[in-house]
């Protein structure tokens, strides 16, 4: 593993304003990256802002369905490495507009590949996808990624399960057309880490409870996810790129999932934070707001041949996942959100 090749690599990244794009983003800068970013405008209150890179000479705030605005910056950078994470990430939000989640999850990805086979120096694309792209089994076991694609019934799990076949497709074209880029699907499962303001997710919606002395309600307790800080999967995207960087074999599809012990559910994870926070505070479960929507009961992934051919491993278990979470939304404010967060990154690399 040699993470100073980065300093010499003009790498770009999709979706960089948001949650995970922004602790990517802040991971490469310690790295000594030159670094580009495309993406919508950041989130009022999001991490990106906190963290003050919204000035930041080379952002660039372009939809990635715009395609001439797009292509054209793409090819202007010509960058060395892409990390696809632009994307409708919520699967609440893919039932109300299913439109926009499948236009911006696939043709985005579309516009994207097309965009980088037109530049000269990209060597590979590194597209994170999800842990919801698989056909759901019945067998108890943890996903593997030879395991059947499908997704879910939400249009958010099949849009980036259509991803998936995507990414074959397009190894195969370049393959074709005598291209050498490498495109590597990363799927995670469900992160937390400082900052994220998304709706309808777990911690966010925790820490707003918390932070407001309110009661948070939770409309799935009993739903089971591979829990993991943010830093855990974004470090195994960089071990992918600094792979396909030094190696001539590189493709396919990486899991990266937290160690499989025992079932961690929703009402765990929120007993966990609830611990973490000063005021005792408590939450309900509150299955009215399910609506009609349909989610997967269970997932739970197997990280294998990470851990084999990235020699990638989860460096923090879930109460350490949590209490960095939380610690970093107690502790940060307009001032020192940038400090915590490379603090928390700089320590994370202590780790490995």
């Amino acid at each position: 593993m040699d993470l100073s090749i980065f300093s010499q690599k003009k790498i770009l990244i999709t979706g960089h304003t948001g949650f995970k794009g922004s602790w990517l983003y802040s991971f490469l800068k310690v790295l000594g990256a030159d670094i580009y970013g495309i993406s919508l405008p950041p989130v009022t209150g999001g991490i990106f802002n906190t963290l003050s890179f919204e000035n930041e000479e080379n952002s660039y705030y372009i939809d990635i369905l715009n395609k001439d605005s797009f292509e054209k910056t793409v090819q202007e950078i010509n960058p060395d490495i892409c990390f696809h994470l632009a994307a409708q990430p919520l699967v609440l939000d893919s039932f109300v507009d299913p439109m926009k989640t499948y236009l911006t999850n696939i043709v985005g990805t579309i516009n994207l590949f097309d965009s980088l086979a037109k530049c000269s120096n990209n060597k590979a694309i590194i597209t994170t996808t999800t842990d919801k792209v698989y056909q759901e089994n019945i067998s108890g076991l943890p996903y593997t990624e030879s395991d059947a694609l499908g997704g879910g019934k939400d249009p958010y799990s099949t849009s980036k399960s259509a991803v998936e076949m995507l990414i074959k497709s397009w190894r195969e074209v370049c393959r074709i057309n005598g291209g050498n880029i490498k495109i590597v699907s990363a799927r995670s499962g469900n992160v937390i880490g400082g900052g994220d303001v998304s709706r309808n997710r777990l911690i966010p919606d925790l820490v707003y409870a918390f932070k407001n002395n309110a009661i948070c309600n939770i409309r799935n307790p009993h739903h089971v996810r591979p829990w993991q800080h943010v830093l855990d999967p974004i470090f195994g995207y960089i071990l992918i790129a600094e792979k396909a960087l030094t190696s001539m074999k590189m493709s396919g599809e990486f899991n990266f999932g937290p160690t499989v012990n025992k079932k961690i559910t929703v009402g765990d994870v929120a007993d966990m934070a609830c611990s973490f926070w000063a005021n005792n505070q408590k939450w309900v479960h509150s299955p009215e707001l399910n609506g009609n929507f349909s989610e997967t009961v269970e997932l739970e992934l197997n990280s294998s041949r990470a851990n084999d051919e990235l020699r990638w491993f989860p460096r923090l278990n879930l109460q350490e996942s949590i209490k960095w979470t939380i610690d970093w939304e107690i502790n940060s404010n307009k001032t020192n959100s940038s400090k915590i967060t490379q603090t928390q990154i700089h320590d994370y690399l202590g780790l490995i």
